[in-house]
């Protein structure tokens, strides 16, 4: 009883206090009938005890005292197996709500568990998009300006250089788009210069 109510340690292990109130409430019960059932225990033992006293100091027997006695054994006795039986049923019941309460207890355990399980399969549906998620945009960001640097190169190669590739990165894709743009210039200044000897020499 006082495990359930307090915990303790003993060879068995230890014993943590219940936090269920039905079961606190129980226990407490079984420990208020429990201290009534110890003290009908001990008056039946010193009524016990004055029987045989009373009958051998008389020298004889004593009708009227042996009936008093009796009597009051009997009362005991009544009293005794009145607070026995109801001690046994209080602690049948208190049984059934300590069992009641570990099997919630293992229904809750199970619940979490559930819970515990689909919260982790959610985790990890969620980070296998988030990967996919970023992965994409990660890669979006090195194709795209790569896509521009070869359109780019095409452009000059087909006789454009008029234009101008824009990428505002500072890695390396964006040193070689500068480096294009600075290729385009020297070529296109080239090309002016060339058209500029020719119409001298002209």
């Amino acid at each position: 009883v006082n495990a359930i109510l307090e915990g303790g340690e003993n060879e068995e292990g230890t014993f943590y206090p219940s936090e269920d109130p039905k079961v606190i409430a129980e226990m407490k019960e079984v420990k208020k009938l429990l201290t009534q059932f110890i003290g009908e225990i001990r008056q039946r033992h010193e009524t016990f005890k004055q029987v045989p006293l009373s009958l051998d100091n008389s020298g004889g027997e004593n009708p009227a005292e042996e009936t008093t006695e009796t009597a009051s054994m009997g009362v005991s006795d009544e009293k005794y197996y009145t607070t026995f039986n109801a001690f046994i049923a209080l602690t049948e019941k208190a049984e059934h709500a300590i069992h009641d309460s570990m099997n919630a207890g293992l229904d809750e355990l199970r619940d979490i568990e559930r819970e515990t399980r689909i919260i982790m399969i959610i985790v990890g549906i969620a980070g296998f998009l988030l990967a996919i998620t970023f992965g994409l945009i990660i890669s979006r960001s090195l194709t795209n300006p790569l896509k521009k640097c070869v359109d780019f190169a095409e452009r000059m190669s087909s006789g454009d250089l008029t234009t101008q590739i824009k990428i505002d990165t500072k890695d390396e894709i964006g040193v070689l788009g500068k480096a294009l743009n600075t290729m385009s210039d020297k070529l296109r200044s080239l090309v002016e210069k060339i058209k500029t000897d020719s119409t001298t020499l002209n």
